[in-house]
């Protein structure tokens, strides 16, 4: 099955659309991991129905471009590690 990292520039709770993407990939046996920005009072590194969320701790400006880069960063060093999918959500939902 294929890797997936989707990267987003919000904490990634409660932002149901991308929830409900990874989940529903992750139902089918796919390796999802969500790249998101850390806020207070939700885990740093936690999986949740078969979905790897990262919490990267930045600011809400930089928040996605400082994820690409730490991303990006990650991606160089495990090279043996390939992923088959990168999913980029760069608007906040409303509300």
């Amino acid at each position: 099955m294929a890797k997936i990292a989707m990267i987003v520039s919000n904490p990634c709770f409660p932002d149901y659309r991308v929830i409900k993407e990874a989940e529903s990939l992750a139902s089918l046996g796919h390796h999802v991991r969500i790249y998101c920005v850390a806020r207070p009072g939700i885990p740093i590194h936690e999986v949740v129905s078969g979905v790897e969320y990262v919490r990267i701790p930045f600011g809400v400006g930089p928040a996605l471009r400082s994820a690409l880069a730490y991303f990006e960063s990650r991606r160089r060093k495990r090279r043996r590690k390939k992923l088959d999918i990168v999913y980029r959500e760069f608007e906040d939902p409303p509300g």
